[in-house]
This record gives structure tokens, C-alpha cells and sequence, in this order.
């Protein structure tokens, strides 16, 4: 079976978002050669494929049901919605949130958007990656 395909994040084995090892998921019981690896808010599974993550089945299986006084349930995420523009869709968001892997930084992460849309996270840029190449000039 194919890997599944994310939108906002297009290749989490090259960000470090997965990585490539046999395994079993925690919340589909299906062995599979992909594991994610990047941050999960919510219940932590010994192990996690990237097609639950795709799917949704994740986020909710390893959400948080409260009961007594406080009935609520609160789905796991993989990143923050953090500075959402009001132009956003709902839709985009939770994508992005619930079934999209998140991704590790040097400093807290924050997924970006744009255009009333979110942005694809291609992996981490540092000092370096983000240097003007020698020889190039670019205005102040």
C-alpha cells in the first residue's frame, strides 16, 4: 500500500517527521514501513503510522474524552493553530492540525499561513539555508 500524501507537509521523511521503519501502528494494528515521529498532543501511542494520521483515525483515537461535570471530548493535534488569519477556513485548519504531521524545531513551532490558505512546511531552514548565496546582492 501506498504511502499517503499531505498537502501541507510533502514529504515528512526528508523534514525528519518520519522515519523509515517497520513497525506496528498503536491505533490501526497494521504493520507498516513508515513511523511518525514529530510531536503528538494528546495520548502518546507506543507507535504511529503516517495512514492514521492521514486519515484523521489518529487524532481522534488518541484525543482527550473528559466526563462527570466537564463532557467534552478534544481531539489529538500535531501541530498548534497558532495566529490563524481570519481568512482561513475551518477546514484548512483542522487539516493541518489533525491530519498533518506536525514537525520538531529549534524553536517553538508554528505553522504558517498565507492567502487565506496554510503553507507547506518543506522542512527546516536555519541560518545557513537561508544565507544569499555569494556573489548575489539583494537591497536592505
Amino acid at each position: 500500500m501506498a504511502e499517503p500524501t499531505f498537502r501541507y507537509h510533502p514529504d515528512p521523511l526528508a523534514s525528519g517527521s518520519a522515519l523509515r521503519t517497520n513497525h506496528v501502528c498503536s491505533v490501526c494494528g497494521m504493520h507498516r514501513q513508515i513511523r511518525y515521529q514529530g510531536p503528538i498532543y494528546g495520548q502518546q501511542p507506543d507507535s504511529l503510522c503516517l495512514h492514521c494520521v492521514h486519515s484523521g483515525a489518529a487524532s481522534s483515537a488518541l484525543g482527550i474524552a473528559g466526563g462527570g461535570d466537564e463532557d467534552f471530548d478534544m481531539s489529538a493535534v500535531f501541530s498548534d493553530a497558532v495566529d490563524v488569519p481570519d481568512d482561513v477556513p475551518l477546514s484548512v485548519v483542522e487539516e493541518i492540525t489533525r491530519r498533518t504531521p506536525g514537525f520538531a524545531g529549534w524553536q517553538q513551532e508554528s505553522w504558517l499561513y498565507h492567502c487565506g490558505d496554510g503553507a507547506a512546511f518543506l522542512g527546516p531552514a536555519g541560518y545557513r539555508e537561508l544565507e544569499a548565496p555569494r556573489g548575489s546582492s539583494h537591497a536592505p
